[in-house]
């Protein structure tokens, strides 16, 4: 179960969204619901949630402000940003910052609930994204035997083992040592396919800007 905080001025927001998680089982427990940005921002250290919700419009600080400061609080915190604003830039502004989603007003509960769902997937391969390759970087250092590793290969569920290197080739199970190479080699390129990835975005919208 992941922890979550929800963050609106309408108390009627908050509540909607209470009684909606508490009627189905999306994976997440709040841990806190807040009408005061301030006060939100002050409690993240303590709360530590995986999630933080937050509306884009409030009086002592935008979502956006908060969903920056929340970042260099709990960097590792998924954000979600509720907002009746259909301006381009505030998406673009609020994925520059980090937010994980972005959900325009007024919203379905459908909706809602698909993108719990989405955050639970993405925090689940994170996690085991993280514990994989510890176990990788354990045998490269040599503090990890080769039956841990199989073991953590072995585990990897089926719908990520296309994206996990090293797993279970169809000539047969592969050794440690070319499980670490390959592990390298995958943070490498995808490094390299980041970084390109930003370049191309950043000629498509300048592209964009022109036209």
């Amino acid at each position: 179960m992941y922890s979550m905080v929800i963050l609106d001025d309408e108390k009627i927001v908050l509540q909607g969204i209470q009684k909606l998680c508490q009627k189905e089982d999306f994976g997440f427990v709040i841990k806190g619901a807040f009408v005061d940005s301030l006060k939100a921002l002050d409690a993240l250290p303590g709360l530590r949630p995986h999630l933080i919700i937050t509306d884009v419009r409030m009086p002592q600080m935008d979502g956006l402000e908060f969903a920056r400061r929340a970042k260099e609080i709990l960097p590792e915190s998924e954000i979600v940003i509720l907002s009746g604003y259909r301006d381009f830039s505030y998406a673009q502004t609020a994925m520059q910052i980090g937010v994980s989603d972005y959900l325009l007003k007024p919203i379905k509960k459908t909706d809602f609930g698909d993108m719990l769902h989405r955050m639970y997937e993405r925090l689940e391969a994170k996690i085991g994204q993280a514990a994989y390759y510890q176990v990788l970087d354990g045998y490269a250092r040599g503090l990890v035997g080769e039956e841990e590793v199989k073991h953590a290969v072995s585990s990897v569920q089926p719908a990520n083992v296309a994206q996990r290197p090293g797993v279970l080739a169809k000539e047969g199970e592969q050794s440690p040592t070319k499980i670490v190479r390959d592990a390298l080699y995958y943070i490498r390129r995808s490094e390299e396919h980041t970084s390109e990835l930003q370049s191309r975005c950043t000629i498509s919208y300048a592209v964009f800007c022109l036209k």
